[in-house]
């Protein structure tokens, strides 16, 4: 009886999750999970529109509610517009994700104007526009979930990521900032560092099996992160289960960051 209770607070029956960057990686991990567990989902793409209708054929395989919706999150009229599409197909928005992010890998005084503006308008701009247009409709009715997904390079960053990393610390920022201010309307707000795991994004690099052996010494418990290891903290930090837990930064990443 204990179990099953604790069980059911994983229940997302009735509530609408936006995740961005969710056709691939982390993010397609993160919008199955939820809906496995009764969510409706936005899925958000920029330019991978045949594997976000992959997810969305996985997603109506197990009796769930998708849409698909195409955002270039450099675009502040594209952030808007996931914003109104959610609304106008499901009427609330109870869960944000805010996974999609772009990392530009380059020698670290290499950086141009363009590299740091779409790095920072991708990862940090366009998740205080999301969550400021969340909040106000998650105030409605006392509840609400945001996760930012950050980087263990939070704490030790690449030189060849140096302002990707940067903007993921001031998405940090934002989210340790403004927990205490919306504990009391029922919303957390928490963000999810991953480490190495294994997605389209690295396995190329990683490809390489000297540079793969190098990095693979790095990580303690001596393996690589598979996506659904972010998606199962996910789901509690977004679920009634998670309730008790706001403001944290968690990381997920074999204890790379220690």
């Amino acid at each position: 009886m204990q179990g099953k209770r604790i069980i059911d607070k994983f229940n997302l029956k009735g509530r609408t999750a936006v995740v961005t960057g969710s056709s691939r990686g982390i993010g397609r991990s993160i919008a199955i999970a939820l809906a496995e567990q009764g969510a409706d989902i936005v899925i958000n793409y920029r330019t991978q529109k045949k594997n976000a209708e992959e997810v969305y054929k996985i997603i109506k395989e197990l009796g769930g509610n998708a849409i698909i919706n195409k955002a270039d999150l450099t675009n502040e009229s594209d952030v808007r517009n996931i914003f109104d599409e959610t609304i106008a197909e499901f009427g609330k928005i109870d869960i944000l994700i805010l996974n999609a992010s772009m990392q530009i890998r380059k020698s670290w005084d290499q950086f141009t104007a363009v590299d740091i503006e779409q790095q920072i308008s991708t990862n940090f701009s366009s998740s205080y526009n999301l969550i400021k247009l969340a909040m106000e409709d998650m105030k409605k009715r006392d509840w609400g979930r945001i996760l930012t997904i950050g980087s263990n390079q939070e704490s030790k960053p690449y030189l060849e990521m140096l302002i990707y990393a940067a903007s993921k610390c001031a998405q940090t920022s934002l989210v340790r900032t403004l927990a205490a201010k919306v504990a009391k309307m029922g919303i957390t707000i928490n963000n999810l560092a991953p480490g190495i795991i294994i997605t389209d994004r690295n396995r190329t690099v990683l490809s390489n099996p000297e540079y793969n052996d190098k990095v693979l010494a790095t990580i303690p418990s001596g393996f690589f992160g598979d996506p659904d290891d972010c998606a199962s903290l996910a789901l509690l930090l977004c679920s009634e289960a998670g309730r008790y837990i706001n403001g944290e930064s968690i990381y997920v990443d074999g204890g790379v960051h220690l």
